[in-house]
């Protein structure tokens, strides 16, 4: 299998492709469902599809911005990946953006990845090297007990916008970030407590962060208490979710269930 260092090297290559691109004009078109892609999400997915098929020529591919070959279903290992996770975020030149990558096996992820090539931010995990993060200056706090206002909860630039959590608001921290990557990469470091989001997403938006978030023993769980399996023939995940430690999604589920706010 592969080393940490081999894949991050790929990582941050392709880094550069966004990185270079970041301040400048963009192509932009418009898929079927309405989102936007750039030429720069089209390019750094070919360079990720290049480069880590060879590392496992075998493995089956699903990226966001590539048609889905169900053949996937039957490979050992399957790479997910979304070569720009906040494209909107990238087009408006907030640097909230990140490549996210993971490799399942058996329907769950072995390795996973997410970068944010603007603020020079990562993390990698392999189920045979164990974990690596880089480029948070902050420092983690102590642990402690805290109460659920006092948490940083990180939550969506878009349902902010349309009001969506406006409910939550008397109850929680809240702080709207981009990308879903991101956002998962932030809390499996430890920077921020929690992130739960009340719309469905892909596997490409979350398998790196997962990844990242099992290798600190912290949870990324849907609303609908349905597991989480990678590799469906469908990849929406229809339920809305939320990332963190147990402890503190359980309590965030008993109390907003409890009010309504969610099922």
């Amino acid at each position: 299998m592969f080393k940490i260092e081999q894949i991050e090297k790929i990582l941050l290559d392709a880094s550069e492709i966004i990185r270079d691109a970041f301040y400048s004009e963009k192509d932009i078109s418009y898929k079927e469902d309405g989102t936007p892609v750039t030429n720069v999400d089209l390019e750094t997915n070919e360079f990720l599809r290049e480069h880590l098929t060879k590392l496992l020529p075998n493995a089956g591919w699903l990226s966001e911005e590539d048609s889905d070959n169900i053949e996937r279903l039957s490979s050992e290992y399957i790479w997910v990946v979304d070569p720009i996770d906040g494209t909107k975020s990238f087009i408006n030149k907030i640097p909230e953006v990140s490549i996210s990558v993971g490799l399942v096996k058996d329907n769950k992820p072995v390795f996973g990845a997410v970068v944010n090539p603007i603020k020079n931010q990562g993390g990698i995990t392999t189920l045979w090297e164990g974990n690596k993060f880089w480029g948070f200056d902050e420092v983690l706090p102590p642990d402690s007990k805290k109460e659920l206002k006092d948490l940083s909860v990180i939550v969506s630039i878009d349902e902010t916008k349309d009001g969506l959590l406006k409910k939550f608001e008397p109850y929680l921290n809240l702080r709207p970030v981009g990308s879903v990557a991101y956002k998962l990469l932030r809390v499996a470091y430890g920077i921020d407590d929690l992130y739960f989001s009340l719309k469905p997403k892909s596997e490409w938006d979350i398998c790196g962060g997962f990844a990242l978030l099992s290798s600190k023993n912290k949870k990324y769980k849907r609303f609908d208490n349905i597991e989480i399996i990678f590799n469906q023939k469908e990849p929406k995940i229809l339920s809305g979710a939320i990332a963190g430690e147990e402890e503190i999604i359980n309590e965030f589920l008993n109390k907003f269930r409890n009010l309504g706010f969610i099922s």
